[in-house]
């Protein structure tokens, strides 16, 4: 495997875990059945793991030399962390909600239709808003 093969593998799997912990750390937080409303604005700040991922990535392979480094290369380095990791939050998410947490889709569910009740919109219309937000 090629240096820049072993930086691409080593940054995706390290991504991959630190969204793991991203996802535990919002369970234990609360932010999954008791903070719930928040959640959707607390998801988000998960997107800093994989810019940072890449950032250090791009900063290894940048910092060792070995060619000319060009835009190209950055750009090809970052598609490919960036289609890895996408592999394998597949798997690392189903884990996560069939053992550490399988009540969440069914919580967040309740949660948009007590709002949609609450506040007299249609349960459809939130059930798909539920859908799109999560």
């Amino acid at each position: 495997m090629s240096y820049a093969g072993r930086i691409i593998f080593k940054y995706s799997l390290l991504i991959a875990i630190f969204s793991l912990i991203w996802l535990v750390l919002e369970q234990i937080g609360g932010f999954q059945d008791d903070y719930i409303e928040w959640r959707y604005l607390v998801s988000k700040l998960e997107f800093i793991i994989p810019a940072v991922g890449l950032y250090y990535a791009l900063r290894e392979y940048r910092s060792m030399r070995i060619s000319r480094y060009y835009f190209e290369k950055g750009f090809r380095m970052g598609f490919w962390i960036t289609l890895y990791i996408s592999l394998l939050k597949i798997p690392i998410i189903y884990f996560f909600y069939e053992t550490i947490n399988p009540d969440w889709p069914s919580s967040y569910m309740e949660y948009y239709k007590n709002e949609a009740l609450k506040n007299g919109t249609s349960i459809t219309v939130a059930m798909q808003e539920a859908m799109e937000h999560s």
